[in-house]
């Protein structure tokens, strides 16, 4: 409602006023111009709340004035729209309502915009003296003067007011309420932008505090915006009322799963270490418990450096649900707050079926670690999940749709992670389709797929893609993003119009994963076990754009797996172009493969060749060597077979 914007104007002080102190002798005039004024873009001036800097005193000749250049605040009262509104009824006629709020008289409320049923009519409890009365439930509440009257702005009309009229009687019009918006008052002399065009709460309303809404809103607040941000209350689980500063990645995604591979890396090197002339007299133990209270206590120590992020930027973080009301308007727990932009960035969540018994599936924050886990997904993330388990001793079982592990992977990455995983105990279903998840009167889960039932978990997870989140939440849980005209995909996606993530609202922008738009990150990684790692483009997208291309592939034993005696492989494939020998492409899947990778990145997004890779000496001996010799049989794309280099 009230505002306090910054200024810096022109004054000329009379020599009658020479006589008092400087401060005051402005202040007097400031007053004079400004109080009880509407200003342009600002609202009714109430007070001159400070002055901050006076420059200049030059006198002119002629009548002896002083001009300065003065920087002051003002305290102004500026509805938005969709603020409520406490007021008082001045008065009421067939036309509608007269509001007052003390300082300010001229508040109207035209009759379409009351609550229907609403009626002028005679009281027979006021000497049958005309009323506004409106019906609810079942009774008529007449609207007496004094009332106090909560209402919602729809609008508001600022009428430009002469500023060398200080004494009328009439400073300022009625603001009228109604669906058009009219800004014409004019400040006097000077308007130099300072504040003076802003009529919102913040110029940046973001909805969410992932990744991408913590981002950008610390730059925004960096470069001299007012900021604001929500985001729900901090949950490991996220739901609908459930969320944390942080997002998916931090709380809920790629962190805590990197906590969890390394948790389950450790039983692998146990295993290992026996071949290297470790004992042990009783086998590890590990402790879930620890395991999880460890997790979230890191993740809170995470959320609250994000928080610190935003407050050193000088961004204001609001806890509660955001919903769009307006395209310029959000509301947060009851609460209006207008910005000029509002950002949405409220990521993605897991997409569960429709199929009996779903209410059984298993969330990642799991009380107790599974003795038997049946995982459906055939993506990196349920395999994974798939891996972690097996490395802390569950019985892992994986469902899949398909014939093949990792659709839209590199198909030799495919049958190689499927081998290594068969090879470590994890027992592959595939062309498999829930139908149902059972529970059994002791609490056992069974899992029916088209092609019979499997008995005896102890849990089930379902890794079968991700949603936006904007769409499928009750209704008051929604965005609103209907109400406003946001145009989404099918799969709810919001869809962005330009490169700057604009939507289709002027206003409204979006990020992440609730976008329509491909994610373009160079490298993927997979931390499964094997983990993958994979720069550019695959094989079969590099034939797709270049036609003629080399590929070069690994499979060897790595120097770690000859003395442990496990059957662990590396697997690597490097894809260049033919006719440039510009490196397209490299995948890599083993021990370490998402760090060795990472480093590659560079290599791909810079345009080295195959011959820079060969004058390159590699450290001896590694696993990324191999990259780099000469030995690597070449075959093109357009050839009927493919050669690989097998060290044993």
């Amino acid at each position: 409602m009230f505002n306090l914007s910054l200024i810096e104007h022109k004054l000329r002080l009379p020599p009658h006023l020479l006589s008092l102190p400087l401060q005051d002798a402005v202040k007097s005039v400031l007053e004079d111009l400004f109080l009880d004024k509407v200003i342009a873009n600002l609202g009714l001036c109430v007070s001159v709340y400070d002055i901050r800097d006076i420059k200049g005193g030059i006198i002119f000749p002629g009548d002896g004035a002083s001009t300065y250049t003065v920087k002051f605040r003002l305290l102004l009262f500026r509805p938005f729209v969709g603020e409520i509104i406490t007021a008082k009824l001045k008065e009421a006629d067939a036309n509608g309502l007269r509001l007052s709020l003390g300082f300010f008289d001229d508040i109207y409320v035209p009759v379409h915009l009351l609550p229907n049923p609403s009626r002028f009519e005679p009281d027979p409890h006021n000497g049958y003296q005309p009323m506004w009365t409106w019906e609810f439930d079942g009774e008529k509440l007449p609207i007496d003067e004094t009332d106090e009257i909560r209402f919602r702005v729809h609008g508001v009309n600022y009428p430009s007011i002469p500023l060398e009229q200080p004494e009328s009687s009439k400073p300022f019009a009625p603001m009228v309420i109604t669906q058009r918006r009219q800004f014409a008052a004019v400040l006097a002399e000077s308007d130099n932008g300072a504040e003076s065009a802003r009529r919102y709460d913040f110029d940046l309303f973001t909805i969410g505090a992932g990744s991408g809404g913590v981002r950008a809103s610390r730059f925004a607040s960096n470069l001299g915006a007012s900021v604001a941000v929500c985001e729900l209350p901090f949950s490991t689980i996220s739901s609908e009322t459930a969320g944390g500063v942080g997002g998916t990645c931090v709380l809920r995604g790629c962190v805590p799963k990197k906590l969890l591979v390394y948790a389950s890396k450790y039983s692998h090197e146990f295993d290992e270490s026996i071949g290297f002339g470790w004992k042990y007299d009783t086998e590890p133990k590990h402790d879930w418990s620890t395991l999880m209270a460890n997790k979230t206590a890191e993740l809170q120590r995470l959320t609250g450096i994000y928080k610190n992020i935003l407050k050193n930027a000088g961004v204001t973080l609001m806890e509660g649900r955001g919903k769009i009301v307006d395209p310029h308007i959000v509301d947060v727990g009851g609460k209006l707050y207008s910005a000029r932009h509002i950002l949405i960035s409220v990521a993605g969540r897991p997409f569960m079926p429709n199929i009996p018994g779903i209410e059984y599936v298993a969330a990642l924050d799991l009380p107790s670690r599974p003795e038997k886990i049946a995982i459906v997904g055939g993506g990196y993330i349920a395999l994974e999940f798939a891996g972690i388990f097996n490395g802390l001793k569950s019985e892992v079982h994986v469902f899949i749709r398909q014939k093949k592990v990792l659709r839209g992977f590199d198909e030799e990455i495919r049958d190689f992670v499927a081998e290594q995983m068969s090879l470590r105990g994890i027992e592959f279903h595939t062309e498999e389709s829930p139908q149902a998840v059972l529970k059994s009167s002791e609490g056992s889960l069974s899992l029916k797929t088209n092609k019979g039932t499997v008995e005896g978990f102890s849990h089930v997870m379902f890794a079968t893609g991700r949603r936006p989140n904007t769409k499928n939440f009750s209704a008051m849980h929604n965005l609103g993003l209907e109400t406003v005209g946001v145009k989404m995909t099918e799969n709810g996606a919001i869809e962005v119009v330009d490169e700057y993530s604009r939507t289709s609202v002027p206003s409204i922008w979006a990020v992440g994963d609730v976008t329509d738009r491909v994610n373009l990150t160079p490298v993927a990684l997979m931390e499964g076990m094997p983990p993958i790692g994979q720069v550019g483009l695959t094989e079969e997208q590099a034939i797709q754009q270049y036609g003629d291309i080399d590929v070069y592939t690994a499979n060897f034993r790595p120097l770690k797996a000859t003395l442990s005696g496990l059957p662990d492989r590396v697997f690597m494939k490097l894809i260049v172009c033919a006719m440039t020998d510009r490196v397209l492409g490299l995948l890599m899947c083993g021990e370490d493969s998402p760090e060795i990778v990472q480093g590659f990145a560079v290599v791909v997004k810079a345009g080295l060749t195959k011959a820079d890779f060969d004058a390159t000496v590699g450290i001896h001996p590694t696993k990324h060597q191999i990259m780099r010799l000469k030995l690597l049989l070449e075959y093109s794309a357009d050839t009927a077979c493919c050669a690989a280099l097998s060290v044993l």
